[in-house]
């Protein structure tokens, strides 16, 4: 991979423009890796890969015994309430040894 600064990037961008059809180019400031330029071909496969990546991991958790939305929102509800229920209790309690 090749590396550069923001200011030769900046100079000469035509130019790591056509590198970056080769290969990803690490563009540092002040020293420090900060962006990568990279040909868009390059970006959709890494694009392609997460998305992917995240699929599967998606899958596996619905395979495993993952909710999914409808169901892990009624089940927030249902905590939700079960916490109301026992605040208002406490409240009543309160009140009550007033």
């Amino acid at each position: 991979m090749l590396i550069a600064s923001s200011t030769e990037v900046k100079n000469h961008f035509g130019e790591f423009m056509d590198k970056a059809q080769k290969e990803p180019i690490t563009v540092e400031k002040t020293g420090k890796p900060y962006a990568v330029l990279m040909s868009i071909d390059d970006f959709q496969r890494l694009q392609a890969l997460e998305d992917a990546y995240w699929g599967r991991l998606g899958d596996e958790g619905i395979q495993s015994g993952f909710l999914g939305p409808a169901a892990t929102m009624a089940s927030i509800r249902q905590r939700l309430d079960a916490i109301e229920a026992l605040q208002s209790s406490d409240l009543s309690a309160e009140h009550e040894t007033e």
